[in-house]
């Protein structure tokens, strides 16, 4: 799973409040969670520190993502059949 609003969920938390966590509007975290535009490496600390996990490993499941034939699901992604 890439990072996704399931990802958030996990942790009790919604795109919106993660965005106020890291001190951006609702509307550009979606867009930085969604690809279209980036993280900075402050943001990506902070996420990171929000959903308990490393930078890395944010980087590695949003490569997966980036190179898996995936489709979007209600949990977020799940790879194709």
């Amino acid at each position: 799973e890439g990072l996704t609003t399931a990802m958030l969920a996990e942790n009790g938390l919604t795109q919106a409040a993660a965005a106020r966590a890291l001190g951006i509007g609702r509307q550009t975290f979606s867009r930085k969670l969604n690809g279209h535009a980036d993280f900075s490496v402050s943001e990506l600390t902070r996420l990171a520190e929000i959903l308990g996990t490393t930078v890395a490993d944010l980087m590695r499941r949003a490569d997966q993502i980036a190179h898996a034939d995936v489709a979007p699901s209600a949990a977020g992604y799940a790879i194709k059949d």
